[in-house]
């Protein structure tokens, strides 16, 4: 081993302690040699290779849980601890009072059975759903369906340089050769341009070279040198290195996309960093990044090297533009950021980005030129390795993530409701104001019928002006708790206060129970209109935006008046028809809600 080390140091000089894409003299596995003959001392193989480091380092990397997944997953447990903590306290308080055990179980049951969002999994797969059907259409393929929403909580987004920022389309621009200088017009692949020669002398001495090259760096310009050898006839081995002549060089663009340097702003806009990582030159990198709208300082992968773990975060916070970077850098780096509580998107098309990719929140990998190590470690895959459609796609994700919210905050207050009704009335010692199959029949009807129409509702148009979410904040914030909370207490008060007064007032319990039904049923489509929008004021704006907010009303108001009036019905859900009476009271009660909510978005301390 010691020996080996030996070797290798007195092989590699002045690059051993270079960075991987200054090692000049090697080779490593994977690399295509088209033509010609060499040879080589094997240094590394197999696992120890830099490819095996790789896949290494993709064992290593692990399978980040997205923000929607935390919490949900939060979310559900608070939801199961408050259903079994509203059943204790209905069983504890029946048997105290002398009521049989079995009886008092079944009544705990019925209350908790209320509570339960059961449409909620399904309205979030759904809306999901849509949201992977939306991005398709802007050249955007998901893997996995979590992360739709995980691009909504993007705080910074990790890109390439070629191919996703640029077209990568590398074309020749400038030539020195013949102690000439040459311009090659046009741009990208298209087949139009002029060769123009520069009326000076061009020598190209070496203090020259280096001029040029650096200026071409400097220019967002890879460079090529070429040179030529004089050999005997015949010759087809060589011993040695021979004496080569220069021919010139070659300057190469990989010009910006037209969209790339509007979307970087856009994400500006939107509170999300930027941050460009390739193994291209620092001169290279730098000019490419100020083209697109990332300035300051570059930070090469000797200097990220040189960070401790302490430092690291900090320096790759300040810095948005990383060069000569390695793949085991990227990994680096992603993990300093995720350190930082933040969400990251990083985009990659190679075999050595793999890693990275899988460690990122959401790894992006390029359909055109991407390898297939590369898109199965991703998340989702850009059908035009463009960046502007990554922007689209955090614009979606945004959409989504807003849709999931609405839902849940309309959702959950007939849920609590439904739950608090019911162990009010056991607590009570009463008749139940609404049976089990009834609250199944909620549950079937206004709950998806009204629910569905979230998964289609159109982005707001200010989603890409607000900063990204905190990804420490749970799913509701406290001041939509509390809307979720006073829409609870009228859903309870309107219904329990309304099933007595019906009784009081010669109602039999089937039309009383009937009424109670329809408080549900006609204050949650009220109520649909004020989630709408969470923290404005809707006045029928939904109506407009969304048709199916209007097919979803009209099919549940059909739905109810058959449930009411339908003799099959009455028979199987154990209602009764009304009087005009009847719903007017019902329909008082959702149009209180509806201004209660809206007046509340007023309220500074109720907005979101």
């Amino acid at each position: 081993m010691l020996l080996a080390a030996a070797v290798i140091t007195a092989v590699l000089g002045e690059f051993v302690d270079a960075a991987l894409a200054d090692r000049r003299n090697m080779a490593y596995s994977g690399t295509f040699a088209p033509y010609g003959q060499g040879a080589g001392l094997v240094t590394a193989t197999g696992a120890d290779t830099e490819i095996g480091l790789v896949h290494r380092l993709v064992d290593q990397a692990t399978d980040v849980q997205t923000p929607l997944t935390k919490k949900i997953a939060h979310f559900s447990k608070l939801v199961t601890v408050a259903i079994l903590g509203l059943a204790a306290v209905t069983f504890a308080v029946g048997v105290l009072r002398g009521q049989p055990v079995a009886e008092m179980l079944t009544a705990a049951v019925a209350p908790a059975v209320g509570a339960i969002p059961e449409g909620l999994h399904a309205v979030v797969a759904i809306t999901l759903a849509f949201g992977v059907a939306r991005m398709v259409r802007r050249n955007v393929i998901i893997r996995r369906l979590p992360a739709v929403e995980t691009l909504g909580s993007t705080t910074v987004i990790c890109t390439d340089k070629t191919g996703t920022p640029t077209r990568n389309q590398m074309t020749v621009t400038d030539i020195a050769a013949g102690g000439r200088r040459y311009e090659v017009t046009g741009t990208g692949y298209a087949p139009h341009g002029d060769l123009r020669l520069d009326g000076r002398p061009e020598p190209l001495d070496r203090r020259r070279i280096d001029e040029l090259v650096e200026g071409y760096g400097r220019c967002a310009l890879r460079v090529l040198a070429f040179a030529r050898a004089d050999l005997a006839p015949g010759t087809t081995r060589l011993d040695g290195l021979p004496r080569l002549t220069l021919l010139g060089l070659q300057a190469m663009h990989d010009p910006p996309r037209d969209q790339a340097a509007p979307a970087v702003r856009a994400c500006r806009a939107a509170g999300i960093q930027v941050k460009m990582i390739t193994g291209d030159h620092v001169a290279t990198a730098r000019a490419v990044g100020e083209q697109i709208g990332l300035e300051g300082a570059v930070l090469t992968g000797t200097e990220l090297a040189a960070c401790s773990d302490d430092e690291l975060p900090d320096a790759v916070e300040r810095t948005a533009v990383f060069a000569r970077v390695s793949p085991e850098q990227k990994l680096r780096l992603v993990r300093a950021l995720q350190s930082r509580s933040h969400v990251i998107a990083m985009t990659g098309d190679g075999v050595n980005d793999a890693p990275a990719l899988k460690q990122a929140d959401i790894g992006i990998a390029m359909g055109r030129g991407g390898t297939e190590v590369a898109k199965e470690s991703a998340d989702m895959i850009l059908t035009d390795d463009d960046f502007a459609s990554i922007k689209a796609a955090v614009e979606e994700g945004r959409g989504v993530f807003d849709n999931l919210v609405k839902f849940i905050v309309w959702a959950l207050p007939a849920n609590i409701g439904l739950g608090l009704v019911l162990m009010a009335a056991v607590l009570g010692g009463g008749e139940l104001p609404i049976l089990p199959v009834q609250v199944l029949w909620l549950n079937m009807t206004a709950v998806l019928i009204l629910g569905l129409p979230f998964a289609v509702e159109p982005r707001d148009d200010d989603i890409m002006r607000r900063p990204p979410r905190d990804p420490s904040l749970p799913l509701l914030t406290r001041a939509l708790t509390a809307r979720v909370l006073l829409v609870a207490a009228i859903l309870l008060a309107g219904a329990f206060g309304l099933f007595h007064w019906e009784q009081d007032h010669g109602a039999s319990l089937a039309e009383a129970r009937t009424v109670v039904v329809n408080v549900f049923a006609v204050t949650l489509l009220a109520y649909l209109f004020n989630c709408l929008s969470i923290d404005r004021p809707m006045v029928w704006r939904g109506v407009r935006r969304n048709p199916w907010v209007g097919v979803g009303a009209l099919a549940l108001l059909a739905v109810q008046a058959l449930y009411t009036y339908a003799p099959f019905m009455n028979e199987l859900f154990h209602s009764a028809p009304l009087g005009t009476d009847a719903w007017t009271r019902v329909v008082a009660v959702a149009v209180l809600t509806y201004g209660v909510i809206e007046l509340a978005k007023w309220a500074p301390r109720l907005r979101q």
